[in-house]
């Protein structure tokens, strides 16, 4: 298996792994969306000092989705946004994010894992 970690996870970053593929699986326990491929995203919360942010994922309609956009509701490094998943016109999940940045020098969001399956 070979991976990415993303630490201060961006939109950007999640629309790069995500747009054209697909979303099989959301386990709002683990925290973790596997993709058609066999890739999993794992995304945890983060630390640093007295700065702290969660993440929470949150299922909508998997049914035939192929994702072609991610957007974002609130502003990157805010206490709380949310990161929607699209497929067409469907809302398929939902990144939502919560958390401070403490003074400001610490951490600014979740962090991403991303984990490939070999080829």
């Amino acid at each position: 298996m070979s991976g990415i970690d993303y630490c201060d996870m961006t939109d950007g970053d999640l629309e790069q792994e995500l747009v054209g593929k697909k979303i099989v699986k959301i386990d709002t326990e683990n925290n973790t969306m596997t993709l058609h491929d066999g890739t999993v995203l794992k995304f945890h919360d983060a630390s640093d000092c007295c700065a702290w942010f969660e993440a929470e994922l949150e299922e909508k309609n998997l049914t035939d989705n192929a994702i072609t956009h991610v957007t974002t509701t609130g502003e990157y490094g805010d206490e709380s946004w949310s990161i929607h998943i699209l497929a067409a016109n469907n809302h398929i999940a939902d990144v939502n994010i919560t958390g401070n940045e403490g003074s400001g020098y610490y951490c600014h969001s979740i962090d991403l894992e991303i984990t490939n399956p070999d080829k």
